[in-house]
């Protein structure tokens, strides 16, 4: 049977105020959510020049180093484990060395990452899936090594803060942000504005953000997790 529509047919009075709300709340939130977490960034000069590279450059390692942390984790399912990080980094050459170590003293993690890959050599519990592995060498680049992309903006926020925005090579974004003297925060963005990650750095007068006495990662979502590390030594090391 066909049905013919009647074009003297009006809808109630009701439905029609409820239809026009709805494609005024709908449609303006379909057109903004895209990029809905992106913060405003309030221009302050160019984006080129020296600048913006040194409010942002100097938040991440120009030397090769080893840090030694103790480490907080605590997982998507609330369990926490406690340990003792030795981290080495080699901005030059794109390379991380990592060993987590139990509190008695014990190796549970132990790998290495170049920009290609990760290669574990030991792995215990929880610390023996690759997304792990992946995950902390992402976290640590995060921490010591400039974003891999090109600064798009350079400005305040809406704190006052200072702020540069990276765009990176793979669609998403990174705002470093120095939140005020000896802090500063590092946020991850998906193409289309989600958060993906914060890491907070805070660090003592004289000595260089990327040596900060406290560093705290968190992965927002379903499956995130916090990672917190306090600084108990450094040393610089040889290039590689």
């Amino acid at each position: 049977m066909a049905i013919v529509a009647n074009p003297a047919y009006k809808l109630p009075e009701v439905l029609r105020t409820g239809l026009i709300i709805c494609v005024l709340i709908v449609v303006p939130a379909l057109i903004t959510g895209g990029c809905a977490g992106l913060p405003t960034i309030y221009p302050d000069g160019s984006v080129t020049g020296a600048r913006p590279e040194m409010a942002c450059g100097e938040v991440f390692a120009d030397s090769s180093l080893r840090v030694v942390h103790s480490m907080t984790a605590q997982m998507p399912d609330d369990q926490i484990y406690k340990g003792i990080s030795v981290t080495v980094v080699y901005p030059e050459a794109d390379r991380v060395e990592c060993v987590i170590m139990s509190i008695e003293g014990m190796v549970l993690f132990s790998a290495e990452s170049n920009r290609e890959e990760v290669k574990v050599k030991r792995a215990v519990g929880p610390f023996d899936n690759k997304r792990f592995a992946d995950s902390l060498f992402a976290d640590i680049r995060r921490v010591f090594f400039q974003p891999r992309g090109r600064m798009i903006s350079f400005g305040k926020t809406d704190s006052d803060s200072r702020v540069c925005r990276y765009a990176l090579d793979n669609g998403g974004f990174v705002d470093v942000v120095r939140t005020e003297a000896g802090q500063a925060k590092i946020m991850e963005y998906s193409s289309r504005g989600k958060k993906l990650q914060t890491v907070s750095l805070a660090w003592e007068t004289g000595l260089p953000p990327y040596l900060a006495n406290r560093i705290a990662v968190y992965h927002h979502g379903f499956f995130g997790y916090r990672l917190s590390f306090d600084r108990i030594r450094y040393s610089f090391v040889s290039k590689l």
